[in-house]
């Protein structure tokens, strides 16, 4: 094979625009699961608010404020749903990362 097919393949980074697309698609899949909780459809904002983590995660990675708020959101859908290892262990993720982020004593990490 040719030399640069031995090479790694690298994805260029995504556009702003493609980052502006995802970050609505993950806005309205938030939006969604609220709305569907709301109704008291509990089981169907499940997958909404999963799918909407793992945009935040795909596009901010595991350290990011956005992810963490993510992550508490789908544990409180999770406990809403009677899922409560899950919901404790989503919402100490979330709350995790918010530590590493703002330190012990900043009033996004007091519960």
């Amino acid at each position: 094979p040719p030399a640069c097919a031995l090479l790694p393949r690298f994805r260029s980074p995504p556009s702003a625009a493609q980052n502006q697309a995802t970050q609505d698609e993950a806005a309205r899949l938030f939006a969604r699961s609220n709305e569907l909780a709301r109704a008291g459809r509990n089981a169907e904002a499940v997958a909404p608010a999963e799918q909407g983590v793992a945009l935040r995660l795909q596009q901010y990675g595991p350290d990011h404020a956005l992810t963490a708020a993510a992550q508490n959101g789908l544990g409180a859908t999770y406990r809403n749903n009677g899922r409560y290892a899950e919901a404790e262990t989503m919402i100490r993720r979330g709350l995790a990362t918010r530590q590493k982020l703002y330190g012990p004593e900043h009033l996004d990490v007091a519960i």
